[in-house]
């Protein structure tokens, strides 16, 4: 624990690992609601609720991920393979979506959600794993294997606490609880598996043929951001609009039921 803290504090920016953690927590706040709207959803309603869900979820794990690893001060020029780094974010979106068709099927089963929270784990674990594997510096890369499991362990043990806690996601107090557990998920690993890593200075440069540079990142991290935070907007406002049709609806039966009741009175009392 110490060490995962003396990483935080001293091989990162504070200043970009809070706003790793903003970004994250956002993104898992907005991944809730969604999973909310799925338990009331059907047919494609349902499927895309899903999608999108997935798709926020994964790239809440991307943006967290590369906006710590800007944070990073690793004491050599870094830069990312472009091919890897696209490759992670897409190893978290389809395994998020794999996770969470899983709870949303079977979410009365103890087996299946074990099972969910053990892929939503490893789609988080995937991602990193992959985002670290892409960074390109004159150093070579060495991972302690105790930190790489520590780290799978807490992000399996929170994104499955997660998902059994969003049996229920009715009331805002349950689901901030739930995007906890699951920024818990995504932030325990992280720090625990970079806690992990250590550089040892090589000076040779590995080579690739197309490379990210930090400010190229940062601008990719950026419109990654921007649709999670799009994603939000919509979701609030496909939320309020679903809100007043239900209101409109309640009313209208209101208004049938009084009608009906009136109709039954007059036909009574002309009897």
């Amino acid at each position: 624990m110490l060490t995962v803290l003396d990483c935080i504090t001293r091989q990162h920016d504070l200043g970009l690992v809070a706003l790793s953690a903003a970004i994250c927590a956002l993104g898992c706040f907005v991944t809730v609601t969604l999973m909310a709207l799925t338990k009331a959803a059907r047919g494609q309603s349902c499927t895309r609720a899903l999608v999108s869900a997935a798709v926020v979820f994964g790239s809440s794990v991307w943006a967290l991920h590369f906006v710590a690893m800007l944070a990073f001060l690793p004491g050599t020029d870094t830069a990312y393979e472009l091919d890897l780094t696209a490759a992670s974010i897409a190893v978290a979106i389809a395994g998020s979506l794999a996770a969470l068709t899983l709870w949303r099927l079977r979410s009365g089963s103890p087996v299946a959600l074990a099972c969910a929270g053990l892929m939503l784990g490893s789609a988080v674990a995937g991602m990193h794993y992959l985002g670290v594997a892409a960074m390109r510096a004159s150093a070579l890369i060495f991972f302690n294997p105790t930190y790489v499991g520590a780290s799978f362990l807490l992000s399996a043990t929170f994104a499955t606490l997660a998902l059994a806690r969003a049996s229920n996601l009715r009331g805002l107090a349950r689901r901030a609880e739930v995007a906890l557990w699951l920024a818990l998920a995504i932030c325990g690993l992280h720090f625990t598996g970079m806690a992990g890593v250590t550089l040892a200075p090589s000076g040779l440069s590995e080579g690739a043929d197309y490379v990210l540079g930090s400010s190229a990142l940062a601008m990719a991290v950026g419109l990654v951001s921007l649709v999670i935070l799009i994603a939000g907007l919509a979701m609030l406002m496909l939320q309020q609009h679903l809100s007043l049709r239900t209101v409109r609806e309640l009313a209208r039966m209101r208004l049938l039921s009084d009608l009906a009741h009136e109709v039954l009175l007059i036909h009574r009392a002309g009897t």
